[in-house]
C-alpha cells in the first residue's frame, strides 16, 4: 500500500485554501498586544481574549482607510480572512478594516436607529412644530448641575428676562439617563408649565451621548405636544434627539437664543410699531375731519330736502307707470301672436291629415300584398307542376313498377335476383308481392 506523503509546501498550502475557502470574511472581537510597528508601514499584532491569541497583519494600504490606529492594550473589532503564512506556517487575520470595538458598535446601532426612525417619518419636516415667538415659560430638560443648564440661564438672564425658566432635571448620562429624560418629557407635557422645551447637555463621546441614541427618548420627543428644541452636545455631536426634534441647535446657549428674542430687539421693534400706529390713527383722524368739512358743507336744509325728494318720487311713479303700460302693450301683441300660431299648428288638424296619410298608405299596402301573393302563388303553381313531372309518381301512372328486395332495397339489375324471391312491387295506387320465376334473356 503506497503512502500518501505531504510535503510541508503542499500541507500549509492545502491548509491555507481550505481555511480561506472555510471562513471567507470574518469579524473577530478582541484585545490587540505585540504591537509591532517595522519600517515598511504595516502593523503586526496578536489579539487575544482570555485564553486564545490570534497572529493578525494589517497592511499599509488598508491601514490608510480605517479610522482607528491600532495600539495596544486596545479593544478593537477586526474584519479580515483566516490564512497561513506559508514562511512560517503561522496562523493570522489578515485584516482590511479596524475599529473601536465600543465605538464601532454604539455607531452601528445608531446608523440601524437613524434608518428605521427615518423610514417610519419620524424625521420629516411636516411633523416639525413651530416656536412660540415670545414664550412666557421656557423649560428646559438637562442636569441641574450641568453646564449647559447655566449656559442657558447666563443666555436668556442677558436676551429676555421676561420668560419663566422652568427647570426638568435628568442625568444626561449613565444607566438612568435615557428613563429620566423619558419621564421628565412626559411629566413637562401634563403640567404644561412651559410652553417650550430645551433637552440640553454639553459634549462627549458617542457613548457619553447615548441616551439621546435611544430609541424610547426618540419616542418621546416625536410624541411630545410642546415643541422641543434639542441642544446636545457640541456643534459636531450629532444624535438621533436632535434628528427628531422640531428644532437643533449646535449648542445650548444657541438653543436659548432661538427660543427667546432679545428684549432690546423686542423693545426696538415694539417702538417701532407704536409710531407706525400712531401715525396711522393721526392720519385717519385727519381723513374722518375731512369727511366731516365735506358732509357739512353738503348737508341741505331738511325742507329742500324733502321738496327735492317729492320731486324725484313723482317723476320716478310717471316713468314706472309709462314703463308698466308700454310693457303690458308688448305682452298683449305677443299673446295674439302666439295664440294665432297655436291655431294654425292646431294638433287637430295634423291629426286629420295624418289619418288621410294612413288611409291612402293601408289601401297601398292591401294592393301590393294582394299582388304579392298572387305572383307567389302562379309560381308556386308552376314549381308544383314541374315537381310532379319528375317525381316517381307520376312516372308510376305511365305503368311504371318499383320493385323492393326483401331489405327494401330497390332491384335495379336483373342478374342480382334469385328464383324463388319474392320482391315486393310499387305501382301508381298500391303494392303487391311478386315471386321470380327465371330471368327472360334480352
Amino acid at each position: 500500500m503506497m503512502r500518501d506523503v505531504y510535503s510541508v509546501k503542499r500541507l500549509v498550502g492545502e491548509l491555507r485554501d481550505a481555511l480561506e475557502t472555510r471562513y471567507g470574511e470574518i469579524w473577530v472581537e478582541g484585545e490587540i498586544s505585540n504591537l509591532s510597528e517595522p519600517r515598511s508601514g504595516h502593523k503586526y499584532f496578536s489579539l487575544v481574549d482570555d485564553d486564545a491569541a490570534l497572529r493578525c497583519a494589517l497592511f499599509s494600504n488598508r491601514l490608510r482607510q480605517c479610522a482607528n490606529a491600532p495600539a495596544d492594550g486596545m479593544q478593537a473589532l477586526l474584519r479580515g480572512r483566516i490564512s497561513v503564512y506559508a514562511t512560517r506556517g503561522d496562523l493570522q487575520l489578515i485584516v482590511d478594516h479596524l475599529e473601536d470595538a465600543g465605538e464601532g458598535a454604539l455607531r452601528r446601532e445608531f446608523e440601524r436607529l437613524k434608518r428605521q426612525l427615518s423610514a417610519e417619518g419620524l424625521f420629516a419636516d411636516r411633523h416639525k412644530q413651530p416656536l412660540p415667538a415670545c414664550p412666557g415659560s421656557i423649560g428646559v430638560i438637562s442636569s441641574p448641575s450641568g453646564a449647559a443648564l447655566h449656559d442657558i440661564r447666563v443666555t436668556l438672564k442677558r436676551r429676555y428676562r421676561l420668560a419663566r425658566l422652568v427647570v426638568y432635571p435628568a442625568s444626561v448620562q449613565g444607566e438612568r439617563a435615557a428613563d429620566e429624560l423619558i419621564d421628565m418629557l412626559d411629566i413637562a407635557n401634563r403640567r404644561r408649565d412651559a410652553e417650550v422645551l430645551i433637552v440640553a447637555r454639553g459634549g462627549g463621546s458617542l457613548e457619553d451621548l447615548q441616551a439621546f441614541n435611544d430609541e424610547r427618548v426618540a419616542r418621546a420627543i416625536f410624541a411630545s405636544q410642546l415643541p422641543v428644541v434639542s441642544a446636545i452636545g457640541h456643534e459636531v455631536d450629532f444624535t438621533i434627539a436632535d434628528l427628531v426634534a422640531d428644532r437643533r441647535a449646535p449648542t445650548p446657549t444657541a438653543a436659548a437664543e432661538m427660543v427667546a428674542p432679545e428684549l432690546a430687539q423686542l423693545q426696538t421693534d415694539i417702538d417701532r410699531q407704536a409710531g407706525r400706529l400712531r401715525d396711522g390713527v393721526q392720519r385717519a383722524i385727519d381723513d374722518l375731519r375731512l369727511k366731516l368739512d365735506y358732509t357739512a358743507a353738503r348737508l341741505a336744509h331738511p325742507r329742500d330736502r324733502l321738496q327735492l325728494a317729492e320731486q324725484s318720487r313723482r317723476a320716478l311713479a310717471g316713468e314706472l307707470l309709462h314703463l308698466i303700460n308700454d310693457r303690458l302693450g308688448r305682452h298683449r301683441q305677443l299673446v295674439r301672436q302666439q295664440a294665432a300660431e297655436l291655431r294654425y299648428h292646431s294638433p287637430q288638424a295634423a291629426l286629420a291629415h295624418n289619418r288621410q296619410d294612413l288611409a291612402a298608405t293601408r289601401h297601398r299596402l292591401t294592393a301590393a300584398a294582394a299582388a304579392r301573393l298572387k305572383a307567389a302563388r302562379h309560381v308556386l303553381d308552376h314549381l308544383a307542376s314541374e315537381l310532379h313531372l319528375m317525381s316517381p309518381a307520376h312516372t308510376l301512372e305511365r305503368g311504371y313498377a318499383i320493385l323492393h328486395d326483401e331489405r327494401r332495397e330497390v332491384v335495379t339489375d336483373a342478374d342480382k335476383t334469385r328464383k324463388g324471391q319474392i320482391l315486393t312491387a310499387r305501382v301508381a295506387r298500391g303494392r303487391f308481392l311478386c315471386v321470380v320465376e327465371g330471368r327472360v334473356e334480352e
